[in-house]
Order: C-alpha cells, then sequence, then structure tokens
C-alpha cells in the first residue's frame, strides 16, 4: 500500500497520535495526516500552530519525510481521503465504546459516502488513554506541566508551556503589552532561561502554577498586590549562575530595573520582590505580604512530592556540574542545612508544604553523605 490517512484535530497531537502514525508506516509507504478543521469549532491551537507541531514532533521522530500534512476543512475526511490517494484511513481504538462508535463512523464512511475504508489499530497500555482531551484535561492544577510531559512530544510541550506563558505574562504582570510585544517579550524570556537543568522556564511555570493555586486559596482579607509579585515570578531568576560579586538575584533585579525603564515603567516594589528570592543570603527579609508571597512561591519546589523534588535536586546539581562531587556535596549540605532552620512559607496558604519541604531536604541530606562515604 503506498498511501494511508490518519484524520484526526490534532489539538494538540500526542504521542498517542505519532504511535498510530507508526502504525500506518508498517502498513504504508507514506502517511497522509489530515488536520481537520470545523470553522464552528474553538480550537486550542490554530491550523498553522498545529501544522507546526506536528512537523516539529515527526522530526523528533525522524519520519518527517515519510509523513504528509494536509488539511481538511469542513469536509467528509473519508471522501478527501480518497482525493489524497488513500483508500484506506487508520484509526486508534482505545475501548470498546470508540470501537462501537468508530464501526458506525465507518459503514457511514463506505456504504453512504463511498469514502476510503477504515483500518482500526489498538495502541499500547501506556498509550490507550492518551488524546487532546486527556491533555487538555490535565491542565490546571499544580504540576500539570510535570504529568503531561511524558505524554506528548517536545515540540507540544514547548507549545503549551508558552502559550501557558503568554497568558499568564499578559494576566498577572501589569504590563499591558500589545500583542507583537508580547509576543517578543515571551520569546525573549524563554530564551534567556534556555540552558538550565532547574533554573529554567519550567520554573517560571511552576511558580506562576503557585501563584494561582494561592489566589484560588487565600484569605479574603489579603491585601496582595498580585501584578507586582507576577512580573516578579516572570524575571526573578533571569540572571543565573553568573559567577559575579552580585548575587543572581540582584543581577537579576537590575535587570528587571533596566528593562522596565526601557519601556518606561518604574515599579521599585518588584525589584525588591526579586531580592527576597536570594533566601540563602540572610540580606533580605521578607517584610510585606508581597515579598512572603513571592518568597513562599519559589521554594514551593522544596514540598513536592518524592520524585518531584529529585528530580529537582538532580536538575540543581547539573547547574553545578562545573563543581567536584565533594566540594558540591559540602556546599549542597550547607545550603540546605541552613534552609531547615527557617520557617520556609510565611504566606499561611503554603503552610501545607512545611514538614514535606523538611522531609525531603533531610533525605537529601542522607543521601548527599551517603555519598560521600562511598566516595
Amino acid at each position: 500500500m503506498k498511501k494511508i490517512a490518519f484524520t484526526g484535530s490534532f489539538d494538540p497531537i500526542t504521542k498517542g497520535h505519532l504511535w498510530v502514525v507508526q502504525e500506518g508506516l508498517e502498513i504504508a509507504e507514506k502517511v497522509v495526516l489530515m488536520i481537520a478543521v470545523n470553522p464552528e469549532k474553538k480550537y486550542m491551537f490554530s491550523e498553522d500552530e498545529r501544522r507546526e507541531m506536528i512537523y516539529q514532533s515527526l522530526v523528533e521522530y525522524g519520519i518527517e519525510d515519510k509523513v504528509e500534512i494536509v488539511v481538511s476543512k469542513n469536509e467528509y475526511v473519508a471522501q478527501s481521503a480518497i482525493d489524497f490517494g488513500c483508500d484506506y484511513l487508520i484509526r486508534g481504538i482505545r475501548s470498546s465504546v470508540d470501537f462501537d462508535y468508530e464501526s458506525l463512523i465507518q459503514k457511514a464512511n463506505t456504504e453512504v459516502l463511498g469514502g476510503a475504508k477504515t483500518i482500526f489499530v489498538m495502541p499500547p497500555r501506556d498509550l490507550e488513554s492518551v488524546s487532546s482531551s486527556f491533555i487538555k484535561n490535565l491542565l490546571g492544577p499544580v504540576g500539570w506541566h510535570w504529568n503531561i510531559k511524558k505524554f506528548v512530544s517536545n515540540a507540544v510541550y514547548d507549545a503549551l508551556i508558552k502559550k501557558y506563558l503568554i497568558k499568564c505574562i499578559s494576566k498577572y504582570t501589569g504590563l499591558q503589552l500589545n500583542e507583537k510585544d508580547l509576543k517578543d517579550l515571551t520569546e525573549m524570556i524563554i530564551e534567556k532561561y534556555s540552558g538550565r537543568t532547574y533554573h529554567n522556564i519550567n520554573h517560571i511555570v511552576h511558580c506562576y502554577q503557585e501563584l494561582e493555586w494561592y489566589l484560588s486559596n487565600r484569605n479574603d482579607d489579603e491585601n496582595i498586590n498580585i501584578e507586582d509579585v507576577g512580573l516578579a515570578i516572570l524575571t526573578h531568576d533571569i540572571i543565573y549562575g553568573a559567577k559575579s560579586e552580585k548575587s543572581d538575584e540582584e543581577l537579576s533585579a537590575e535587570w528587571t530595573k533596566n528593562y522596565l525603564s526601557s519601556i518606561g515603567k518604574e515599579r521599585s516594589h518588584v525589584i525588591d520582590i526579586i531580592l527576597s528570592t536570594a533566601h540563602l543570603s540572610g540580606k533580605y527579609a521578607c517584610d510585606t505580604l508581597e515579598k512572603q508571597l513571592m518568597s513562599s512561591i519559589d521554594l514551593a519546589i522544596l514540598g513536592q512530592r518524592d520524585e518531584i523534588y529529585q528530580r529537582y535536586s538532580d536538575g540543581v546539581r547539573k547547574e553545578y556540574s562545573y563543581v567536584n562531587d565533594e566540594d558540591y556535596n559540602k556546599g549542597r549540605y550547607k545550603a540546605l542545612d541552613y534552609l531547615m532552620t527557617l520557617n520556609l512559607y510565611s504566606n499561611s496558604v503554603f503552610f501545607k508544604y512545611e514538614d514535606k519541604a523538611k522531609r525531603n531536604m533531610k533525605k537529601e541530606q542522607s543521601n548527599l553523605l551517603s555519598i560521600s562515604h562511598t566516595d
């Protein structure tokens, strides 16, 4: 068989979809991937965005030259498939409900429309529940970016992160940028945070999730300037690993001040909030509600479940890969020792993390000692 068609909205494409594409390539020489577009339907991603995500995902899988991406707008896809030279469609079946539904569609496609016939394939257990709707349903709660990563390609993950970041910059920073400037700032921020294993854009995304969680659970009488905190989240780690006499937080505060000046804005409180994230220096007090909230958000990673904390501590170690194990273990142990003496979460909404954070850090200290004794 030369061609087989695979249709869907792919909003966004998932690893489940990509598995079906690969199955199609076991059957045919080429898969015609048809992006179905219904003008009456509201999509998360535009047609162009979906096309780009699909192409980049195919590149990741090394099959971009074997898949033809086309768009089917408000058409019967079974008939369109014939027009593209495909006598067969391929569909993934995840359950008996899927089979009952798809078998009815198959009959309509062939008996009523005279379109392409359908070949059904069953995805493996780890992908059988993965769909675009499944991914969308995971978005929102704290930690969604950790949970979706295993179900989508890097291209789709990056697109979801970028879309979320654009929303947060627009909603929580008070910068009031036009569409072009908002997009330019988002791309610059992503570039600034690239190349890091912990203090990267995923950390910023997590911080915004914690801010949104706070807004859903805060006390009504707390009068906090959310826009100042929201902007501080965006740039509080924009300079990292500078190896300067000044701390990264101080350099990030300076960068933020210069950026705000360049767009004609002065927000001195934001600078102070950024400085409050210099947790190990002991120089900057968390003496306002905004600083207390920012500090609690920044340290929320310490109170996460075991596998997330382990990923965080591994990421920090990689960022200090230029330091030998003995020196790193001593320095990290000392830093954790200092943090263990603090009440980490000064905003009451985050008190839930305190005990878990202390247990996580104590466990990491034990691991550091174990590694040192082994060496």
